[in-house]
């Protein structure tokens, strides 16, 4: 749809944006006499191919956030409402330049790279989850100091480097382990069991939120953030000030 927008001062060809073409915002355009009060300066281009070009662009002004329309000032009209082209005050918008199908494209690219060699690495890495989870000399070694923790009355999924260590030697003396390999694969499929075990702490202590049973939720929420601690501070500190903070505020509103 085109028309004119006249006033006093201006007499502007005014079209609505149709699909395949943008306005970005660059800015609010000064007070002038005779300029409705609701238009903006927006960059206006035209997209193709699934936005992996761009042409036409221009300065324009433009109106109507929901259905779009946009005025073509001449020269002479921008040198009125601004003393000169905006070509010589605003910069060009990026997404003209670099059309956002590319960004999509090269982030796409990435991932795909970092998948392959996310897998690449797996293949070779022998302290790899997969392979570890299938060696059964490290899983023998994990059992080891899994009933040192029980014999000693101690949580098997805490962190407890004495008996890691210890679990370790006997990998070496009884299976002939490499040393390098049985302390960091003993290390590393702890570090593993312990993230699960968090993992569903947490979904147990969100179900029992869920529910209103807000003391048990927070003890819950206590017992994820301390094996969180070993394999994921940051989620920890997460858990603490925000889960266990918003379950305190339901035990005791006035308390904060």
């Amino acid at each position: 749809m085109v028309h004119v927008l006249a006033t006093a001062t201006f007499s502007l060809l005014a079209a609505t944006i149709p699909l395949g073409e943008e306005i970005e915002f660059v800015a609010n355009p000064p007070e002038v006499e005779g300029l409705p009060k609701d238009l903006k300066i927006g960059y206006y281009y035209k997209t193709h191919a699934f936005s992996m070009w761009t042409s036409g662009g221009r300065f324009v002004l433009y109106h109507n956030e929901v259905l779009v329309e946009y005025l073509t000032p001449t020269h002479q009209d921008w040198i009125q409402i601004l003393g000169k082209h905006p070509e010589s005050i605003y910069p060009i918008p990026w997404s003209y330049r670099i059309p956002v199908g590319w960004i999509v494209l090269g982030v796409g690219c990435v991932v795909v790279f970092g998948v392959v060699m996310l897998r690449g690495s797996r293949k070779s890495d022998p302290l790899a989850l997969n392979t570890l989870t299938q060696d059964e000399q490290i899983g023998a070694g994990m059992s080891h100091y899994i009933r040192a923790c029980s014999e000693a009355g101690l949580n098997p999924y805490g962190w407890n480097s004495e008996l890691l260590a210890d679990s370790a030697v006997y990998l070496v003396e009884e299976h002939g382990v490499e040393p390098r390999y049985a302390s960091a694969g003993l290390e590393a499929l702890l570090q593993h069991m312990i993230g699960i075990e968090a993992a569903q702490v947490q979904e147990s202590a969100a179900l029992l939120e869920g529910r209103g049973d807000w003391s048990k939720a927070r003890d819950a929420y206590e017992s994820a953030a301390a094996l969180y601690d070993v394999v994921a501070p940051d989620h920890a500190e997460f858990i603490r000030r925000q889960r266990i903070r918003r379950v305190e505020k339901k035990i005791d509103p006035f308390a904060f």
